[in-house]
């Protein structure tokens, strides 16, 4: 998607006010970026938390789940 203004014989310092072809761009990239938005996937706060903590000392999630069984953590 690219920006209509660019290469623009009819561009002006105050355009993007008054020109068709923008904002119809500027509304499709709108609409792009929000269904990209509700594409992300959703995470809980309390797995964002455990993920940090995690990374903080070093231990990957792979060794929390081999320990978890043996009683470490």
């Amino acid at each position: 998607m690219k920006n209509p203004c660019k290469g623009c014989t009819d561009r002006t310092v105050t355009c993007h006010g008054v020109c068709k072809r923008y904002q119809e761009w500027k509304s499709e990239l709108e609409k792009t970026k929000q269904w990209l938005r509700d594409q992300a996937p959703v995470t809980s706060q309390a797995g964002l938390k455990k993920h940090n903590e995690n990374l903080k000392h070093g231990k990957s999630r792979k060794w929390n789940l081999k320990n978890q069984y043996r009683g470490d953590s």
